[in-house]
């Protein structure tokens, strides 16, 4: 080892917020990117940093993560984090956003393009938007769909002045007067026949089935107060289905309903009932039929059955209480939640929360409703420091009973966490101090992903080549089936980040 390697060694040491060792970089730039960009809408100034050196590193690799971040279905769903980073690689590496204007849509919607308006890519960003407005025109006339373009095109008598001054300089770089551009906008949201539409003119004959997830989460209390009987009625059929579904019970396809759910992060619907319990303030109080509106919402959340001896573990430290909305704590709680549902076996229902001591949390069948399971989740909050090493001493000492067979035992701890865990041992991690200590028991740890909430400060708890260690980030559940699955049980880090990115395979022809 040479000068440079060691004087590299030493700078790449980094500490928590509590003292614990950790690592500046995994030592890939693509993966220090990858492991924390959905837990930076907080951090852009970092974000940027990351995005820089990962496209330095390996500019297809970059480009592929900055879908997965943005991805609403498959991915992320990070919209502002993406943005930011579009335009940062328009700044600074037009060529290339160029070529991955196409794809802005497919992954995400289509008013991401319009951060490119201040960028050189302008010109391309708006004969991009020029030739589908031709192609939706042409659909028109042939009584075809058209894209969905029209919905996100800015309205020039919206009552936001960013929203009009934006639409503006979109109509402008169209070459269309004013009533033109209505007149258009007005025409496309018709064929799209988007909900906003029908609730200007107080129309409700639409269909609840076939709205989009956030419009249907963001108007609940208009249609509760213009539509509650239809509306109610709606969500009782999605809530009664899906205790049928779970029952096994076979729904005719003439009677099914369904409730959009999938660009929904789960905290979006838990914090609604998380106010008065976590933060000491009033919370609103809800109806009846709100708190039938959220049950539906989370009932209609993607899930799955894993059979896998897989332990989620919460953090529930004083740290985890920052913020509003989407504090760690109430994404937290709300991935716990959905991921120990989704757990078959003796770990479904279960997970294990942590601050000064871990606590077994096994919600009782007693709590039916998602309501009650907050509330219930609510009671062993420590709100204290966050020692991580008691759950891996708690792991330790179930391996060593005598009373679990081999087959029963955990094969996978998913921390849950800001990872700002407490200092363990000098010059180590608690991960590897506690990983020599079932070294020295004759024992192997569990394979550990660490899933980052709130990446404040830019650090990592192991580097690229560790084995039995995944790195993930971000509030959306969508990733859990990839976490949990055989089909991706990997080696390292690294390995694991490239498995996650193999969807992105088209990106491979794009040269920086």
């Amino acid at each position: 080892m040479n000068a440079l390697e060691v004087m590299k060694l030493n700078l790449n040491v980094a500490y928590t917020e509590n003292g614990d060792l950790a690592y500046r970089s995994s030592g890939a730039a693509c993966l220090d990117l990858f492991s924390l960009c959905g837990g930076m809408r907080h951090n852009i100034k970092d974000l940027v940093k990351l995005f820089v050196k990962a496209f330095a590193e390996d500019p297809v690799t970059a480009i592929k993560i900055l879908f997965y971040l943005r991805n609403i279905r498959g991915g992320l769903g990070e919209r502002n984090s993406f943005r930011v980073l579009l335009k940062e690689l328009a700044m600074v590496y037009p060529e290339t956003a160029k070529k991955i204007l196409y794809a802005i849509p497919e992954y995400g919607r289509w008013d991401d393009i319009f951060v490119l308006m201040e960028t050189p890519v302008r010109d391309e960003a708006i004969g991009f938007v020029k030739n589908q407005l031709e192609k939706d025109r042409c659909a028109m006339k042939e009584g075809k769909d058209v894209s969905l373009l029209g919905k996100w095109l800015p309205s020039v008598n919206a009552s936001c002045k960013e929203t009009v001054a934006l639409a503006k300089k979109v109509m402008n770089a169209l070459g269309m007067k004013a009533e033109e551009y209505r007149k258009l906008c007005s025409s496309l949201r018709k064929e799209i026949k988007i909900i906003e539409d029908n609730l200007r003119r107080k129309d409700y004959t639409f269909d609840y089935s076939k709205q989009p997830s956030q419009a249907m989460f963001r108007y609940k209390k208009a249609f509760l107060r213009n539509d509650g009987e239809r509306y109610k009625e709606f969500l009782n059929k999605v809530v009664e289905q899906t205790e049928k579904i779970a029952r096994g019970e076979e729904i005719p396809e003439a009677e099914k309903v369904k409730l959009n759910a999938k660009t929904l992060y789960p905290y979006q619907i838990v914090e609604k009932f998380l106010p008065d319990m976590y933060w000491g303030q009033k919370a609103q109080k809800l109806s009846e039929s709100e708190e039938l509106s959220l049950e539906a919402s989370w009932l209609s959340l993607d899930r799955n059955s894993f059979n896998s001896r897989t332990i989620v573990v919460r953090d529930g430290s004083g740290s985890m209480y920052t913020g509003g909305s989407d504090s760690p704590i109430n994404i937290a709680t709300s991935l716990a939640l959905l991921f120990s549902e989704q757990l078959s076996g003796v770990y479904k229902n279960s997970f294990i929360t942590f601050s000064e001591r871990p606590q077994l949390i096994q919600i009782p069948g007693t709590c039916d409703t998602l309501k009650k399971k907050v509330h219930y989740v609510s009671k062993f909050d420590e709100v204290a420091n966050t020692d991580i090493g008691k759950v891996y001493e708690l792991l330790l000492n179930v391996a060593k009973s005598e009373n679990v067979p081999k087959e029963e035992m955990i094969e996978r701890v998913l921390i849950i966490s800001d990872m700002e865990f407490d200092y363990c041992a000098k010059g180590i991690s608690t991960f590897e101090y506690w990983e020599s200590e079932f070294k020295k028991a004759g024992y192997e740890l569990p394979e550990i992903v660490f899933w980052n909430l709130a990446a404040r400060k830019v650090h990592l708890p192991v580097t690229m080549n560790e084995k039995g260690v995944k790195l993930v980030s971000g509030a959306s559940a969508n990733i859990f089936s990839d976490v949990v699955s055989d089909d991706l049980k990997v080696v390292t880090p690294y390995e694991f980040m490239l498995k996650m990115l193999e969807p992105y395979s088209e990106f491979d022809k794009i040269v920086a």
